[in-house]
């Protein structure tokens, strides 16, 4: 994913920007700008995402813009027009930097977070990164901008949009025929949202675990490519090499696949853990496979397509199905406006570790309002079957296997869950876990796995408020 790097301070950091410019190379292209006290001249942007709506936004300009003006331009014309308010017409994944010489620096992030975007302040300096190793190694008051949140400084940050509560459609949103079922409804839904991420792109991938999210979006792609790229890792014992070999056999698609063990997890996870900049275990423990997944689609494909969010939406996780209708539409509103700092880190920080894209369609903002509308209890089959509606629409669309298979997390379908917990509550002593268990920022280590990961990160970002600019899985 492409990223951000400014500098904005009273006088020019250019040794700043370069060093925050080294560490975010990865993610190329990106956007860097020296933003300073000016007075006058145009507005400029620092941009990094994707607008899916972009052919409605340009309309709305009654011709005046070329079709070929970038997504990052596009928006900067809006600010123009419409100010702070721009961002209430935007769809896609996004986060942007303007540079105004009449009111100073604005800056907004998507209302899920897909596209990261952390503040740091020093002595009149503020830095406005995509990640937290560009920051200065001595800057110590750093934080991640709030999904759905615009940015001034002096100023608080302010929402303008919210998956807890209502979800704003985009202005310039598209509309879907749909069909006359919810069912038919969903299928139309997020064959449009993987319509909208391929266009204009040929060199696809999936990350395909074999798991029925991931398996429903290689399907729908497969509708619009010739041919489909598909990518599958896991332990030689684990489930997922398999169920994913069965989908891409039954889709036809170019399918590769790396079996990994131990020691394999050991020889990246330092690397896993500061590409992730998180140690929370559950976390962790789904990155190692995600990062080599990643790593096996590097040089074949320049965006990759995940299932990620389909759990969120339908209730797919067990701790979901013994809470009553009430307590589980709350809490999928909850993981929702948390799943930035979470799965979607994930997802992020392993692709643009080999300079990939990725997207997940069932994050799309038609796609979740229409997900989030819908009965909670119709959500769970009569078996007591997670993500029931998806199951149903899509039953055409896939090997019966994958249809019925049960809810596997990552790490689980992986075959990688237990290994490096096993390794650590081995080689770690029971007296160094009780000296170690309290984290720097006071936060209690879950075991001796975590103590692990702790350690790495630690040593990459030692600052207490990088460990407050993390999130942890829920119901783990």
């Amino acid at each position: 994913m492409p990223g951000i790097a400014v500098v904005a301070a009273r006088r020019p950091e250019p040794e700043a920007l370069g060093r925050a410019l080294a560490a975010l190379r990865h993610r190329a292209p990106v956007s860097t700008g020296l933003f300073g006290d000016r007075t006058k001249g145009p507005p400029r942007i620092a941009f990094s995402g994707r607008l899916f709506n972009r052919p409605e936004l340009i309309d709305g300009f009654r011709g005046s813009l070329p079709a070929s003006l970038s997504d990052g331009d596009l928006v900067l014309r809006l600010y123009e027009r419409d100010g702070d308010a721009c961002v209430e017409s935007l769809d896609g994944t996004f986060a942007f930097v303007v540079d105004d010489p009449d009111r100073g620096l604005f800056a907004a992030r998507d209302p899920l977070g897909c596209q990261p975007l952390y503040i740091g302040e020093r002595g009149g300096t503020t830095w406005l990164v995509s990640e937290m190793k560009a920051f200065p190694a001595d800057i110590d008051d750093f934080r991640p901008l709030p999904p759905g949140a615009t940015f001034r400084p002096d100023e608080a940050d302010r929402p303008f949009a919210s998956y807890r509560s209502r979800i704003p459609a985009p202005d310039g949103g598209s509309s879907v025929p749909l069909g006359g079922t919810a069912t038919d409804r969903l299928e139309d839904l997020l064959d449009a949202a993987v319509k909208r991420r391929l266009r204009g792109r040929t060199r696809v991938g999936i990350l395909l675990s074999g798991g029925l999210d991931s398996s429903i979006v290689a399907a729908l792609a497969a509708r619009h490519l010739p041919c489909v790229d598909t990518f599958a890792v896991g332990t030689a014992d684990g489930e997922d090499l398999a169920y994913a070999r069965l989908c891409a056999e039954h889709l036809e698609t170019r399918h590769r696949e790396l079996v990994y063990d131990r020691d394999a997890m050991l020889a990246v996870l330092p690397d896993v853990i500061r590409t992730l900049e998180s140690f929370d275990a559950p976390l962790v423990r789904s990155a190692v496979p995600n990062y080599l997944a990643a790593r096996l689609a590097q040089g074949s494909a320049d965006l990759v397509l995940s299932g990620e969010g389909a759990d969120e939406l339908f209730a797919g996780y067990p701790y979901m199905l013994a809470m009553d209708p009430e307590a589980r539409d709350a809490e999928i509103r909850d993981v929702l406006g948390t799943l930035h700092a979470t799965g979607l880190q994930r997802g992020d920080r392993c692709a643009s570790a080999f300079g990939l894209e990725v997207h997940a369609p069932f994050l799309d903002a038609e796609f979740v309002r229409f997900s989030l509308a819908m009965p909670v209890a119709d959500k769970t089959g009569p078996g007591g079957e997670e993500k029931w509606p998806l199951r149903q629409a899509f039953a055409d669309l896939l090997p019966d296997g994958i249809v019925r298979r049960p809810k596997r997390k990552f790490s689980v379908g992986a075959g990688s869950s237990h290994l490096l917990a096993e390794w650590a509550e081995a080689t770690i002593p029971d007296v160094e876990f009780e000296a170690e268990a309290v984290t720097a920022g006071g936060r209690r280590l879950s075991g001796k796995e975590e103590l692990l990961y702790y350690r790495i990160f630690r040593r990459h970002f030692p600052q207490v408020c990088a460990e407050r600019a993390i999130g942890f899985t829920r119901g783990a």
